[in-house]
């Protein structure tokens, strides 16, 4: 069972959707459920760093009181210890708010991930301690670094309210604004990446056009009966303008497959998956035609039939889609001509298939937009299961009213089920769509969480440097001046982290493609986009700020304790 639900290609797997219900089973590979976790590890990171950014700011605001606990008698170990116990504290305070909020937005969560998750398994004894556990690590993680910095200070130093100075503390706090931004920028290219081959995906792969495609089930005998009829009524409505039926429609599980052992009279392997169609199948779905015929029911050796004691030798014409057709022969129109032989006992009797491919198509994707294209074998037989309208673009209302009257004089045991193919084809890949929502809110509050971090280390950077700000205002410095310079000392960080981003967002995004058999193309565009849209943030953040303590009164700044 959990092959299955991590595999979207499996033949004959558990139905994706039921179109009665509505109910879709959601699509998942094992890949996303790792590049979710990462995300989530790597929105974490950030948070552990603001943490230890914040701490430090808090923590440098208490010298004095470090001062004189040192000057009393305490020790740096119970300094230490003292703040990594409030860090702790503060940590588990945020994981009993993080189990409020869980509660709060499950609902919605399964919603998004098209899930039902009780939010009660959260708290089982393993995942609290798990949690427990966490909220301890975030707090010692978060303070231990702040904690060690400042009971270092000296008891003097401390008294004066002087932090600790030094090039390598410098680098150290440089270099978690780095890594951040650096993840942020990641998490942007990527959410854009995703959104880009989804949407190239179901648009240009497809093979196939489900615009203004009604599909009809046909799920009784009194149906199935009635489809010549109907496809007779249905053709003279003015917004009808075409009909077919078939047992497999885009979106669906494909059927099994087929197997011949001679080409053209030599042994040789042959499988498709087979997809029985009426008249006029590929043109209601607007399927290209690359090589031959369609199947047409003008010619009468088109039509297959189903085996029965009284046809155990049947013979027909076959369509082929281009994967079909490359493993026939080097290009489509040379496969077109090939007569297919396979024979198989069942029972005693022998049955077996002779099939001529008239006509080579435009592969299209049936299965998931991930998977490879099976090679393809379309036949005309007996077989109905849902019924293929195209109708005009205008006045749709209305006929879709006489498609249901035609249904409603015809089929009398049952209402009518009926979908539009796009309508049906975007519910199929609803899974693929909640992949982009949670990389863009995820990105969203990676982001948010990272400028949370960045206007804290401004704050505590600008303080710092408060007595030089003064001097430099009072030597003629304009406070538009001073803020642009300490808004640039931080954004030119961005400008690094976009460095360290670029090169890890395009190697996991080529990875994560080559999941898809259609793969768009990564443009520049996306990482220009994701390294401005970074730094305008950065900068909007950081020059707030600055200003705001460019802006004080030098003499009081400069003022002598």
């Amino acid at each position: 069972m959990a092959e299955i639900h991590f595999t979207t290609d499996l033949q004959n797997e558990i139905s994706m959707r039921d179109d009665v219900l509505g109910f879709v089973k959601p699509i998942r590979q094992r890949s996303d459920i790792l590049v979710f976790g990462a995300v989530a590890m790597l929105t974490l990171v950030i948070v552990a760093i603001n943490f230890m950014n914040l701490q430090l700011v808090q923590f440098t605001k208490r010298a004095r009181e470090v001062g004189i606990r040192r000057i009393v008698g305490s020790t740096r170990a119970e300094l230490v210890r003292q703040f990594l116990i409030e860090t702790v504290l503060i940590s588990g305070v945020a994981m009993f708010l993080a189990l409020i909020l869980c509660e709060a937005f499950m609902p919605y969560f399964n919603t998004m991930v098209a899930a039902s998750i009780d939010s009660r398994i959260v708290f089982d004894f393993e995942n609290v301690l798990i949690l427990v556990l966490l909220a301890i690590g975030m707090g010692v993680l978060g303070g231990l670094y702040p904690a060690i910095t400042i009971a270092r200070l000296s008891p003097v130093n401390a008294i004066k309210g002087e932090v600790i100075k030094g090039v390598s503390s410098e680098r150290f706090r440089s270099g978690l604004i780095v890594a951040q931004f650096a993840i942020s920028i990641g998490l942007i290219i990527s959410a854009g990446i995703v959104n880009n081959q989804i949407e190239y995906a179901l648009s240009s792969g497809l093979g196939f056009e489900p615009v203004n495609v009604v599909t009809v089930e046909l799920p009784t005998n009194e149906s199935r009966q009635a489809y010549e009829t109907m496809r007779s009524e249905l053709s003279s409505i003015p917004g009808v303008l075409s009909v077919s039926v078939a047992n497999i429609i885009p979106g669906r599980d494909l059927s099994d497959g087929t197997g011949y052992g001679e080409v053209n009279g030599v042994e040789q392997n042959f499988g498709v998956r087979s997809v029985i169609v009426g008249d006029e199948y590929f043109t209601t779905l607007g399927m290209e035609l690359v090589a031959g015929r369609f199947l047409d029911e003008d010619f009468p050796t088109d039509w297959m039939g189903n085996f029965s004691l009284e046809n155990v030798n049947r013979t027909g014409s076959i369509v082929i889609n281009e994967t079909a057709a490359r493993q026939l022969a080097t290009n489509p129109e040379d496969a077109v001509g090939a007569q297919l032989f396979g024979s198989g006992e069942f029972n005693g009797i022998t049955f077996s298939t002779t099939a001529n491919v008239v006509g080579v198509v435009r592969d299209a994707q049936f299965a998931s937009i991930r998977a490879e294209v099976p090679a393809i074998g379309f036949t005309m037989e007996e077989s109905r299961r849902v019924m293929i309208i195209k109708i005009a673009a205008d006045n749709q209302p209305a006929t879709l009213a006489a498609i249901d009257r035609v249904w409603e004089q015809n089929v009398i045991e049952l209402p009518v089920q009926r979908n539009f193919l796009s309508d049906s084809y975007q519910v199929f890949y609803a899974g693929e769509q909640r992949t982009f929502s949670l990389f863009l809110v995820l990105s969203v509050i990676a982001i948010g969480i990272a400028c949370l971090g960045l206007y804290a280390v401004t704050s505590y950077i600008a303080e710092r440097r408060t007595k030089e700000i003064s001097i430099r205002k009072i030597l003629g410095a304009s406070v538009r001046d001073l803020a642009n310079m300490l808004a640039w000392d931080f954004s030119k960080l961005v400008l690094v982290a976009n460095i360290v981003a670029w090169p890890v967002a395009w190697w996991g995004m080529q990875r994560w493609l080559a999941n898809f058999t259609f793969q768009t193309e990564i443009g520049v565009g996306m990482f220009l986009l994701a390294g401005v849209a970074t730094f305008l943030l950065a900068l909007v953040t950081t020059f707030q700020r600055a200003f705001h303590v460019a802006n004080k009164n030098p003499v009081v700044s400069l003022r002598s304790e």
